[in-house]
């Protein structure tokens, strides 16, 4: 199996879920986006990145980001064209708050 980023330890789980040419976005994502390069050109991933800090989008690899959306995910609405979400774990307190966020984007996507 591809290694995942460390930060994303429920990503080997969802990777047998992204289907090619999947538009996955990546909340927080920040300057340690969840999924490698490697996943991304395999699967021909577009990955979205929402962070609410721009200086952290900015600090992504290269190539990593096809889209970055500055924002506070509380307050994002989507364009319905999302095929995964996923949401990068630092602590067990912001497990319970990526759910939430996961959630939420579910709800805008139409997904539940």
């Amino acid at each position: 199996m591809e290694k995942a980023n460390k930060n994303c330890v429920f990503l080997p789980t969802f990777l047998g879920l992204i289907k090619d040419n999947s538009t996955v976005y990546d909340v927080g994502c920040g300057k340690n986006p969840a999924i490698s390069l490697e996943i991304k050109n395999k699967n021909k991933l577009k990955i979205v990145g929402i962070d609410i800090s721009k200086d952290e989008l900015l600090k992504s690899p290269t190539g990593m980001l096809d889209n970055c959306i500055e924002a506070d995910i509380c307050n994002y609405n989507g364009n319905n064209d999302g095929n995964l979400v996923l949401c990068t774990l630092f602590s067990f307190l912001i497990f319970f708050f990526c759910l939430f966020v996961c959630f939420c984007l579910f709800k805008i996507f139409n997904l539940v």
